[in-house]
């Protein structure tokens, strides 16, 4: 099947260890800008709504079957994978992303939840505008903390920590900082500071890849 190729090893994972496994499901930004040219899909609520509508629609039913397989196969929490910002703030108007695309997010949350799952949303960039509606919406974390587009894990820290699990914070930059001297030292007494508030999965923003220097992450 489809989702057994998609998350080929999911039973090695589940079956095997004692981790707490998250599945990722795009959401329906991610697979419109993939499935369609980026500029058809981001003008697309405005040439044709009930387009959009249906567009939105239809993943949403595809990723709540995905959801109650992966269910199934015993992953713990599901990330709800959209890139709706880059470096300097969002792809689209926040605007639109709460009118068309937040409500069947909150459906979707909501089915996860349902299944005994939990919530996460992962997205680059600088998304803080929307930090509250994902909150509001039922997402218990997000996942990609990148410092470099404005997003200060520490400010998210106080300002949401008691509602909100953050998770990342690490670049590849900083894997790289870490080797020069003195930078593990100043990276770690930050991360010291960090680690001791609430809430947070330290991590990397972008998982991990095979040229990535694993033993000095």
């Amino acid at each position: 099947a489809f989702e057994d190729l998609k998350w080929k090893d999911i039973d090695r994972w589940t079956k095997n260890t004692s981790l707490f496994i998250f599945g990722i499901v795009d959401g329906a930004f991610e697979l419109g800008l993939r499935t369609h040219s980026d500029l058809e899909f981001l003008v697309m609520y405005k040439k044709s709504p009930p387009a959009l509508k249906e567009f939105i629609s239809r993943v949403e039913a595809l990723n709540i079957s995905l959801f109650r397989h992966l269910s199934s196969k015993g992953v713990d929490g599901i990330i709800l994978a959209d890139d709706i910002a880059y470096q300097r703030g969002f792809l689209i108007n926040p605007q639109v992303l709460r009118e068309f695309f937040l409500p069947s997010m909150v459906r979707q949350a909501e089915e996860i939840e349902r299944l005994g799952l939990i919530p996460f949303y992962h997205s680059d960039g600088y998304y803080y505008e929307i930090i509250p509606d994902l909150i509001e919406a039922g997402f218990r974390g997000v996942q990609c903390i990148e410092e470099g587009c404005g997003m200060n894990a520490a400010d998210l820290q106080r300002e949401f920590g008691e509602q909100l699990c953050l998770w990342g914070h690490l670049d590849v930059n900083d894997i790289e900082k870490a080797g020069r001297p003195g930078g593990l030292k100043e990276l770690s007494d930050k991360l010291k500071e960090l680690v001791s508030g609430s809430r947070i999965i330290l991590g990397t923003n972008c998982g991990l890849f095979e040229d990535m220097d694993i033993s000095r992450l």
